[in-house]
């Protein structure tokens, strides 16, 4: 019964690849104009025999929608002469260049966002997101905006407010569909409340160039401040927002009449058990207007340590701050869609491996960081563009199994070049029409 499997293994020369499906990613980067960006965009070699940043960048790019992990992964490339072939890439540094390259070309600043590589890229990153959206005729958007903690372990790290030493991502999405519009990548100490207004102006003013508005703003409550609620007010924008449950909120709670409070229903109308909904009218220190609070109110069927009660009172609280004329209960639905921006932030992390980090350097990190959102990107495109039907809700790795991850040949016969898939005749004809919708781009 024991044994091994009776077949012998040989080295092949010929150009066979398990990622023939990738040809219709090809076919996106060319489309989208990704490499002739990345090397008008990003600084040139400082010497006339070095390779243009395309050569670096779109590795590291394929090896993490690939599932790559590290800047070694991409070593792998070099022996896939398919794959090569496929992207056209003539030349892949070994490890070790492209390495040296994300250190010496992401900026070593507290502050890596300056560094003319990451802005360069992000440019890219909300670049495809407003093409997409225009494609697909979004008119106005809502934004959540969250930030991530990546744990690391380097000396030079700092210490989050969650005990342990990482960097961190701010994150601005586009909701319902999933588009990173901006990031800003930064040491795991600075707070999660810092940027969030000049991150929301940076969007939003992307945007508004292109005849998109925003009409929503999602957040926890690290954009519970005067300055973001001012801002949204001004710009016209509707702003969900989680309220600290400070002195000022805790008193307007306790304010509420016992005669306001009603039963609380879900979003498909379903009355919930032991929850109720109220408001009432505040205003902070520095805002200029007064804004609601939307209260959503939970009875403790069982006292709990890990739950705080309040106000004394067996219930906990749940506060949204708004400028929205929903009704208290849309207002409580709207703002619990917020956690899609988690999911992507999830998405993005795991789907892509970003919760590690190849580098001891904050700038190298920021790079290596901002090229896998805009893996991420890349892949939404291609979900909500091109595959459409049943791929537009998929996560990454199952678009990497289903069709990245199919096995090809390539041959040349006569003077054409044939890509031969492994895969049944229904899947061919999808991949030849994927790579139609991709011209027309």
């Amino acid at each position: 019964m024991g044994g091994m499997i009776p077949i012998k293994l040989k080295e092949s020369k010929e150009k066979i690849t398990p990622f023939g499906g990738a040809i219709v990613l090809s076919e996106l980067l060319k489309s989208l104009g990704i490499r002739d960006y990345i090397d008008k965009n990003l600084p040139l070699p400082k010497s006339n025999a070095g390779l243009l940043p395309s050569s670096k960048i779109i590795p590291v790019l394929l090896s993490m929608i690939l599932g790559g992990r590290g800047y070694s992964d991409v070593d792998k490339l070099k022996s896939d002469k398919a794959l090569c072939e496929i992207f056209n890439l003539k030349v892949v540094p070994d490890s070790t260049t492209i390495g040296r390259f994300f250190k010496e070309y992401s900026g070593e600043s507290l502050s890596v966002a300056n560094s003319t590589s990451i802005k360069a890229i992000g440019t890219l990153l909300s670049t495809i997101a407003i093409k997409s959206l225009k494609h697909l005729n979004k008119k106005e958007v809502t934004l959540d905006i969250d930030a991530t903690y990546m744990q690391v372990y380097n000396e030079e790290a700092k210490i989050c407010y969650k005990g342990f030493k990482s960097y961190s991502s701010l994150c601005c999405f586009v909701s319902d569909i999933g588009y990173c519009i901006d990031e800003e990548f930064r040491e795991g100490n600075i707070s999660a409340v810092t940027g969030i207004l000049s991150q929301l102006k940076r969007a939003s003013d992307k945007l508004s160039l292109s005849g998109i508005k925003v009409s929503g703003f999602r957040s926890d409550s690290a954009a519970y401040q005067a300055d973001i609620i001012n801002y949204c007010n001004s710009a016209g924008i509707e702003f969900y927002i989680g309220a600290d449950k400070d002195i000022s909120i805790l008193n307007g709670i306790a304010n509420i009449s016992e005669d306001s409070w009603r039963p609380y229903k879900d979003r498909y109308g379903s009355l919930v058990d032991n929850e109720e909904v109220s408001e009432f009218i505040h205003s902070m220190n520095k805002s200029k207007e007064s804004f609601r609070v939307v209260v959503l109110k939970k009875k403790l069927i069982k006292p709990s340590l890990s739950i705080p009660e309040l106000l004394g009172d067996n219930y906990v609280y749940k506060a949204i701050a708004t400028n929205s004329t929903k009704s208290a209960e849309e207002v409580v639905h709207f703002y619990n869609k917020r956690g899609e921006c988690e999911y992507y932030i999830k998405e993005a992390k795991y789907g892509f491996d970003l919760n590690h980090l190849p580098s001891g350097s904050l700038g190298a990190n920021g790079l290596w960081f901002k090229v896998g959102m805009l893996a991420y990107n890349l892949i939404i495109f291609l979900k909500n563009n091109i595959l459409q039907s049943d791929f537009v809700n998929r996560q990454v790795k199952s678009i990497r199994y289903l069709i990245l991850s199919i096995g090809g040949k390539l041959i040349s016969h006569g003077r054409q070049i044939i890509l031969k898939l492994c895969c049944d005749l229904g899947m061919l004809k999808r991949i030849q029409f994927w790579r139609n919708e991709c011209l027309k781009i």
